[in-house]
């Protein structure tokens, strides 16, 4: 590892740590979407219950492994890109944390994702094919949930927001066709287990989408 992956590594430990403090200053200083900013709504004043320190800790601890483990199993990666990879990471705990709280993406994190995710694709190594790969993950990313979601209109009490379409979305240009797809599958098994778990439809979907993107980009190094 090079001194600038350790010093990033060590950096997304401690964000990991903070995230949650972050996430709420966030969240109750800025609005939620770019049409509420042209409308000048006023942000998000609702109460943030908190995490204790054992999970900000844990949060932190797998922020740290994960970092390491793209060092490992991807040596070639430029410093560029780890640097890019860990902010994916930071904004990605962020957003899962307000979803969780509030069922709410706010465009001030899943914008930058995106604008990071764009400056980064063409050389990030789980991708063979490229910018184009990417781009077409992205896409796909969009619209399928869209096409889901016309499918199964009036026929389910469930839905999918407008946040969780531009979350795949990203999702697509990070991961490509085949990390968007493992993502989606482990992150669909681990919301069906919270939801018959907590016994509720109004699943909180960031959450379980950043945890399967980083598992993709795992398994897609082991494999």
């Amino acid at each position: 590892m090079t001194s600038i992956a350790i010093i990033t590594c060590v950096f997304i430990v401690i964000a990991g740590f903070f995230a949650d403090n972050i996430a709420r200053r966030i969240y109750s200083r800025y609005p939620c979407t770019w049409v509420d900013v042209v409308c000048q709504s006023k942000p998000n004043k609702h109460t943030w219950r908190g995490l204790n320190v054992k999970f900000r800790v844990l949060i932190s601890v797998l922020s740290g492994a994960f970092m390491l483990s793209v060092a490992v199993l991807y040596p070639q990666i430029s410093n560029a890109t780890f640097i890019g990879i860990g902010m994916f990471v930071v904004f990605g705990t962020w957003l899962a944390l307000i979803d969780f709280e509030h069922k709410l993406i706010p465009d001030i994190i899943i914008f930058p994702m995106f604008l990071i995710g764009a400056g980064v694709m063409d050389s990030l190594p789980w991708i063979a094919g490229g910018w184009t790969e990417s781009f077409g993950a992205a896409v796909a990313g969009y619209l399928l949930p869209i096409l889901i979601g016309m499918m199964f209109y009036k026929k389910s009490d469930s839905a999918i927001g407008g946040g969780d379409i531009k979350l795949l979305s990203v999702g697509g240009l990070w991961l490509g066709i085949m990390g968007l797809s493992v993502a989606i599958g482990a992150s669909a098994a681990l919301a069906a287990i919270y939801g018959k778990y907590k016994k509720t439809r109004e699943i909180p979907y960031a959450p379980f989408f950043i945890v399967g993107a980083l598992v993709s980009i795992i398994l897609l190094g082991l494999i």
